[in-house]
């Protein structure tokens, strides 16, 4: 059974942090380079989340995280919360694949796909920037 309460707590105390500027940047990892492997940007290596809170139209109260995680050595892994606090039901959807970039896009190719799904980025006062919107990151 799950515990949406818990999940709950852990989201509005990040949305206070947040709120507050609690959230203090850290070193998102670091890089190890080897020959042939794919161009990777030193500053995306690490754990990157968004989280929002929000009701909908009918007033059911919803949580939705999504963490991105970046390794050096290329792997890649999106996992996305979808949790519906009044109802107490949520899902998990992890997707992995492979990375690289550029100074300005991140190219993903995740498993059992051959095409990159490009996304614009940038860094803006220690947050990612991804496809326009703020991921925070997450320590180590």
């Amino acid at each position: 059974m799950r515990l949406p309460s818990v999940r709950l707590l852990l989201a509005m105390a990040g949305a206070v942090a947040l709120g507050c500027g609690e959230i203090r940047p850290t070193a998102p990892g670091r890089i190890v380079g080897t020959a042939g492997s794919p161009t990777t940007s030193p500053s995306l290596v690490g754990k990157w989340s968004f989280t929002r809170l929000f009701t909908d139209d009918i007033g059911a109260a919803h949580l939705s995280q999504t963490v991105w995680s970046f390794a050096a050595n290329g792997s890649a892994t999106r996992t996305v919360y979808s949790d519906n606090l009044t109802a107490g039901v949520g899902d998990v959807i992890v997707t992995q694949g492979r990375w690289s970039s550029t100074p300005t896009v991140l190219s993903v190719v995740f498993d059992g796909s051959t095409t990159p799904n490009r996304y614009d980025y940038r860094f803006e006062g220690g947050a990612l920037i991804l496809a326009g919107t703020a991921f925070r990151p997450l320590a180590q």
